[in-house]
């Protein structure tokens, strides 16, 4: 089952840029398939828009290492995480954490509509399950066409945008 994950957009450039390797999260996922399911990225303010997806490979406990004398391994964590020592502490400061080990990143190149990614069309607080999938060959590489399933509130969301930019209602746009 795919997931849906909330994430701060600077934190995001940094995943796709593939500088951010470990996503620091508070629990795990228990219906990830490792090999087959997506973890699509929605961002907070100011893009509020689903705009790529990770797959994960593994998950690290960080308490056990941060707590633990191999200063290589916390090295590692602070580094490929991004963040430093006094945020991961503020974040939870029991350092009941898991890190998250992003194995690939894709950037959509555009904002999608988080209608078709969230079960309730919010986004989540931190992440949640989603039926959301990648529908075929145009979503993987995302040329921003919408998908044969499109919702009609995107379709109404996008004929207000044309309408205030004086544009004619173009329908191939939803084939």
């Amino acid at each position: 089952m795919n997931i849906l994950l909330t994430i701060h957009p600077k934190y995001a450039a940094m995943i796709y840029a593939g500088e951010k390797k470990i996503e620091i999260r508070t629990t795990i996922p228990r219906k990830y398939n490792l090999n087959e399911d997506y973890i699509f990225l929605y961002e907070t303010a100011p893009i509020f828009a689903v705009t790529g997806w990770i797959k994960v490979d593994s998950y690290i406990n960080v308490n056990k290492i941060l707590n633990g004398d191999r200063k290589d391994l916390k090295k590692m964590i602070i580094n490929d995480g991004r963040l430093t020592m006094e945020q991961i502490k503020a974040y939870k400061p029991n350092l009941q954490l898991w890190g998250w080990h992003i194995a690939h990143a894709y950037n959509f190149g555009c904002k999608e509509f988080i209608t078709r990614y969230s079960p309730n069309e919010k986004p989540p607080q931190s992440w949640c399950y989603t039926r959301a999938e990648i529908q075929s060959e145009i979503c993987l590489k995302f040329d921003h066409f919408l998908t044969k399933k499109s919702y009609k509130k995107e379709k109404e969301i996008l004929k207000r945008w044309d309408f205030f930019k004086g544009v004619k209602n173009d329908k191939t746009r939803f084939l």
